[in-house]
């Protein structure tokens, strides 16, 4: 078995050789199939096109690619400019001309998003899109000529927009295009499997992974589910908006210490959540405000 296994090891290794290979060991032989493959291809998996990487095949998909984007007059470097222009325009849209200045002044600036971001950042990123590949043919027609295969961010350290490191992430920016596929085919945006309800969960319910649940960026603060209190705030103003009573009482509980230390409304002696008609008030260390 030994000499099989390193003849099967050599195969494998083996990206130009012939389609067959025997490998005779005692008594029997094991036929080994497999087909070319070329390191220059695009990765495909069962009818994937997995892009994310500089330099590689579909990294056009990304939002850091340099395509200008022309939006209410105005000229974005990039689409990631447009989309992190949404959170804090002029600022973003002025702040020179790699996406990753604008990925990182939108987080530098975190204090100052909108307070509905998790509600509309998808919408957001959905017209960047939009714009990006009917302003470039070329882009549109590549986008097209990707077919029905499933469009997927190889992206090892974000798990909303990309697929993670485990590959369990969510995958939005792979679904925002294949649905913008099918507009441009069809003429007819397709329904959107993302509503408050994942905003909800994403924020307020959370995950064993050691990224902050509300930047998904930066690594949480110790046992903490956010990096900063920056970000904790945050997230209660998004579940504020968006989520139930139920995921508010989670993340108000695991929270409270976090979020009470904060300078914003939300940290005052008590920590009142409303929910259309019901109010929650939470007490910090055995005071509770009514």
């Amino acid at each position: 078995m030994g000499i099989i296994s390193s003849m099967i090891a050599g195969c494998i290794g083996c990206w130009d050789a012939a389609d067959t290979h025997v490998v005779t060991s005692g008594g029997g032989s094991l036929r080994i199939n497999h087909q070319h493959t070329s390191r220059s291809q695009p990765r495909r998996r069962q009818n994937k096109i997995l892009f994310y990487e500089k330099g590689k095949p579909y990294y056009e998909f990304t939002n850091f690619s340099p395509h200008d984007v022309l939006y209410n007059g105005k000229k974005y470097p990039t689409s990631e400019h447009l989309f992190q222009s949404f959170k804090i325009a002029e600022r973003i849209r002025t702040c020179g001309g790699k996406p990753m200045k604008a990925f990182d002044e939108a987080h530098k600036y975190q204090n100052a998003v909108r307070p509905d971001w998790a509600q509309v950042h998808v919408e957001k990123m959905e017209i960047a899109l939009k714009l990006k590949f009917t302003q470039h043919s070329n882009l549109k027609k590549l986008l097209l000529d990707t077919g029905d295969a499933e469009l997927v961010e190889d992206s090892p350290r974000d798990w909303f927009w990309g697929i993670g490191a485990d590959g369990t992430g969510s995958n939005e920016l792979g679904k925002a295009l294949m649905r913008l596929r099918h507009e441009l085919l069809h003429g007819a945006p397709t329904k959107t499997s993302y509503g408050r309800s994942n905003t909800a969960k994403s924020h307020a319910v959370g995950s064993s992974r050691g990224l902050c649940e509300f930047c998904r960026v930066k690594p949480k603060h110790q046992n903490l589910k956010y990096c900063s209190r920056a970000c904790a705030d945050q997230a209660a103003t998004m579940c504020k908006i968006a989520a139930t009573p139920a995921a508010l009482v989670r993340l108000a509980v695991q929270n409270l210490p976090l979020v009470t230390e904060t300078r914003s409304p939300l940290s005052s002696r008590a920590l009142n959540i409303e929910w259309h008609d019901e109010q929650i008030t939470f007490g910090v260390y055995g005071h509770t405000d009514s």
